[in-house]
């Protein structure tokens, strides 16, 4: 019924479509945490560093990697954008993904 050159051909076509789809789902990290919600963080995300938040009755800002942002600003020439800034951190937002960065916590003891 099929010739050599058609299995062939429908054979790689097959593998082609399984490596596209296993390429597309979220592979569990057997270090995480159980219960921990998996992100997509890109490289740039995780070198993002809140330095600061200032916050007043009549201003928010917040220094990400030396820049001073406010609300809805956008973090250099990323796409990322600040879409809340708290006394302790910021939420921040690239695409559909958000999540928070906080402040260090720094415990000086005398």
């Amino acid at each position: 019924m099929f010739n050599v050159s058609a299995k062939f051909l429908l054979t790689a076509m097959l593998l082609s479509v399984t490596a596209i789809c296993v390429a597309n789902e979220d592979l569990r990290d057997p270090t995480r945490p159980l219960g921990h919600l998996a992100t997509n963080y890109t490289a740039k995300e995780n070198t993002l560093r809140l330095q600061s938040v200032l916050i007043s009755d009549t201003r928010k800002v917040a220094y990400i990697n030396g820049q001073q942002l406010r609300e809805q600003d956008t973090i250099g020439s990323s796409n990322i954008k600040v879409i809340r800034i708290e006394a302790n951190g910021v939420v921040l937002q690239q695409g559909e993904k958000r999540w928070r960065l906080e402040l260090n916590k720094v415990v000086i003891r005398q």
